[in-house]
């Protein structure tokens, strides 16, 4: 198993320990689905496939599936085909399709009846879209991190810890920096520039 589908598993483990914890306080927020969207952008075929199925078992562990959790699944497969179809900035496609996602969601689930009643609706997209937001940056900017580095010192592989962590790839290089300053200069490259 690779580190980035590691990370991922503890990604979407945390995303479904969150929305558990918040249901059994009374809110309900959908952070699964925008989790395995925002995968959609991150992972190989079968790595989502991996992660997608996961994500269906514990959040519906009846063997009957209903249309929620076929478009739970569904939909993040869906978005992985057409993740270059816009030609735009990846986080820009996430964003877009977490979007598309909710409103599909919500628009088989609840049919009109979400628009009577918005504010369920825009809370569970913008904490789906803030936390998808927490999550995709840093493992993007870290995957092109372990990919431009790889390219440019061929040598040293996954295996050999390179990437095992986002901090661990900075922290190993010898620059003059100290390690809590590469670590703060990597964290700042990992959010957009507006």
């Amino acid at each position: 198993m690779t580190f980035k589908l590691s990370a991922g598993l503890a990604i979407l483990f945390i995303a479904l320990a969150l929305q558990f914890w918040l249901a059994s306080v009374g809110i309900s927020i959908d952070l699964t689905f925008a989790t395995l969207i925002s995968f959609a952008f991150l992972f190989d075929f079968w790595e989502l496939i991996i992660l997608v199925l996961l994500g269906v078992f514990i959040v519906n562990w009846q063997p009957t599936a209903s249309l929620e959790i076929l478009i739970f699944a569904i939909f993040p497969v869906a978005a992985h085909f057409s993740s270059g179809v816009l030609h735009w900035q990846p986080w820009i496609e996430n964003l877009i399709a977490i979007m598309l996602g909710f409103l599909v969601l919500y628009g088989a689930v609840a049919g009109t009846a979400f628009l009577y009643h918005p504010q369920a609706f825009l809370t569970d997209l913008v904490a789906g879209l803030i936390f998808s937001t927490l999550i995709f940056f840093p493992m993007y900017r870290w995957e092109k991190y372990c990919i431009l580095n790889e390219r440019q010192n061929p040598t040293r592989r996954l295996l050999n810890f390179h990437c095992a962590t986002p901090g661990a790839a900075i922290l190993r290089s010898r620059r003059c920096l100290s390690a809590t300053a590469r670590f703060c200069i990597w964290v700042r490259r990992s959010w957009p520039s507006y």
